[in-house]
């Protein structure tokens, strides 16, 4: 089994030893390299074409935003996320349209970390939950007014399919949608892909925004 590789850009050194330190507990995973500023890591993801850029947000030299633009625009350019310790809503709109792939706060637990690194290997987009409910509430002050395509794919899911909708609009994971609908987290997963497709969004983020949007509460019965 070929290992995930990872590239850690962090300048504060401890908090790389911790991110290392559970990337190294896993079988799958490993660090590629480690880089202590923004310039520093889009020299070393020249240097070492990681799979994996894990960006903080606030460097020295290059900026996470900007290193991650830079690190995108490199032929050979990894699935790039970006951390911060705190939440910051205007630093989220600016990362997710830089393009990045993932934003996940530096609280994040170790499991779900190594989760999230997998994920956004695979190929997939990852906010985490805190972060996702934050940027949806923001999306949803912005545009209300659904289009009638809109609305007609949403009267296309199931109440299977709209009760598993108003739970992602929490920003809950796959696990926890699981848990309020009593299913497994497999079946989840299937059934989300499925509501994107139907809902002709790209995101978890977007389905969200949308069922917001659409006044779909948590507390709606299948």
């Amino acid at each position: 089994m070929v290992a995930i590789r990872v590239l850690i850009a962090d300048d504060n050194e401890i908090t790389r030893w911790g991110i290392k330190a559970i990337i190294e507990s896993s079988t799958d995973i490993e660090v590629a390299a480690e880089a202590g500023d923004g310039q520093e890591a889009v020299d070393l993801a020249v240097a070492t074409v990681p799979d994996v850029a894990l960006l903080d947000a606030a460097m020295p030299r290059l900026d996470g935003i900007a290193a991650a633009r830079a690190i995108l625009a490199l032929p050979l350019a990894p699935r790039v996320a970006v951390l911060t310790a705190f939440h910051d809503d205007m630093l989220v709109h600016q990362a997710v349209r830089t393009g990045v792939s993932g934003f996940l706060l530096k609280d994040t637990a170790p499991p779900e970390l190594l989760k999230a690194v997998r994920e956004l290997h695979r190929g997939h987009r990852i906010l985490g939950p805190a972060v996702a409910r934050r940027l949806i509430d923001h999306l949803s002050e912005h545009t209300s007014r659904l289009t009638p395509d809109e609305r007609r794919r949403l009267d296309a899911l199931t109440p299977r399919e709209h009760r598993t909708l108003a739970l992602l609009a929490r920003g809950l994971t796959n696990a926890e949608v699981g848990t309020g609908l009593g299913v497994g987290e497999g079946t989840v997963k299937g059934r989300v892909s499925l509501i994107l497709d139907k809902l002709g969004v790209d995101s978890r983020v977007q389905a969200a925004h949308l069922a917001h949007r659409a006044g779909i509460a948590v507390h709606d019965e299948p």
